[in-house]
Formats: structure tokens, C-alpha cells, sequence
């Protein structure tokens, strides 16, 4: 039987984020739950922004899961 570090499994990955990200974490939260709230009447530059935006709280809260993120889908050049 393979043994995964700190009961991972094979997509785990070395988080960073600790119980001192609260109020970022809280930041996050009411960020995406704003735009959910506003997604209806933005048009597409401002929730192309704004979602930007969340994955950059998202980056400064947990760099690693940014980075693993970032390999799904990079934007044609």
C-alpha cells in the first residue's frame, strides 16, 4: 500500500494556507460572492476582470495552488 504525506493522495499538493489567512480568506469570499451578485448586469471586460482579481487573492492566499492552476489553461498568444 503507497502511504501519501499527511493523508494526500495523488493529487495532493503542500498547501499554504494556515488559519492566520482568515480575513483574506473573508475578503475572497465576499469577492466572489459579489460577483455572482453583479455577473448579471457586467459586461465581459469587467467580469474578465474581476475574475482576475480573484485569482490574485487567490495566488496571495495559496501560491501552489495558483501555479498548479495556471497548467490547465493558458490564454492562446
Amino acid at each position: 500500500m503507497r502511504k501519501w504525506p499527511r493523508g494526500g493522495g495523488p493529487g495532493w499538493y503542500p498547501s499554504t494556507v494556515c488559519s492566520n489567512e482568515q480575513s483574506a480568506l473573508r475578503r475572497l469570499v465576499e469577492a466572489i460572492d459579489q460577483l455572482e451578485a453583479d455577473r448579471a448586469g457586467a459586461d465581459s471586460a469587467d467580469l474578465e476582470a474581476r475574475i482576475a482579481a480573484v485569482w490574485s487573492m487567490v495566488s496571495d492566499i495559496d501560491p501552489e495552488l495558483a501555479r498548479l492552476a495556471s497548467g490547465y489553461c493558458r490564454p492562446a498568444g
